[in-house]
């Protein structure tokens, strides 16, 4: 079906988010900058969750690709998105969590969506991984797996997604506490400090780039796979396994606006 200048067809979409942290509230948000509210709220369990959209395709670019607009599509018009809001975003106030999912929306063709158009029952479908490499909630830019699909109404990709979340630790890294919390032992073996180092690594990285993140590691008792939940037997000062160990990396600058060094 070939278009007609500035005609405009609207679509539903269906994002497919596999295997999120458990307890953390997802979102779609809908408006831009500080208006923004989050809807289709949904609390994360064991399996995926699923949030349903509208978007228009519009045709107001000679031969090119889709222009999405709608109350949901964010970002410019050479780079359409939605967000997915995640905790606090999300309007949960007690969770430790405050980040947003960019699902692109390019690999959408005027095809896909001819092929929506012609047959009520179908949508188009991304699916995204749930849990980041951090083993929290994903965040930033997250492509879809395998990218979108023409799907029925009800069906899902058939690719699956090999979590992240592993299933048990591989190395030894433990944070243990003595009963005052004021003295801290970790726990090491040659792969734990290679993971450890490698986390390092990468918010290092980030720092040099000027930019601040956390990067957090939890236990198989928690909701992650990145520390063990061992300490050593009899020893008085080994009283506490801490379940989730939060990482942040600051530049000098916001460091300094926190107080966390001095001027």
């Amino acid at each position: 079906m070939k278009k007609q200048a500035k005609s405009e067809i609207t679509v539903p979409i269906q994002v497919i988010l596999i295997a999120p942290p458990v307890g953390v509230d997802f979102g779609v948000q809908e408006g831009k900058g500080n208006e923004y509210k989050t809807i289709q709220v949904q609390r994360s369990k064991a399996t995926e969750l699923r949030f349903d959209c509208w978007i228009t395709a519009k045709n107001n670019i000679a031969d090119g690709p889709p222009n999405f607009v709608g109350t949901v599509v964010q970002g410019p018009s050479t780079g359409r998105f939605i967000y997915i809001t995640i905790g606090k975003s999300a309007g949960q106030i007690d969770s430790c969590w405050q980040r947003r999912i960019k699902i692109p929306l390019q690999g959408i063709t005027w095809e896909m969506i001819d092929s929506v158009v012609d047959a009520p029952k179908r949508l188009l479908q991304a699916s995204i991984p749930g849990t980041g490499k951090d083993g929290g909630p994903s965040c930033a830019t997250v492509k879809p797996i395998d990218g979108w699909k023409v799907v029925k109404t009800g069906e899902r990709n058939t690719q699956q997604l090999e979590t992240t979340k592993m299933e048990s630790v591989k190395h030894l890294l433990s944070f243990v506490t003595n009963s005052e919390a004021n003295m801290l032992t970790v726990h090491l073996d040659r792969a734990g400090i290679s993971f450890l180092i490698e986390r390092l690594t990468l918010l290092r990285a980030l720092v040099d780039r000027d930019e601040c993140e956390d990067c957090h590691l939890f236990t198989t008792n928690s909701i992650g796979a990145e520390l063990s939940s061992t300490k050593l037997d009899g020893q008085v000062n080994e009283a506490i396994v801490v379940q989730h160990v939060k990482l942040y990396a600051w530049t000098q600058q916001w460091a300094k606006k926190h107080r966390l060094l001095e001027e």
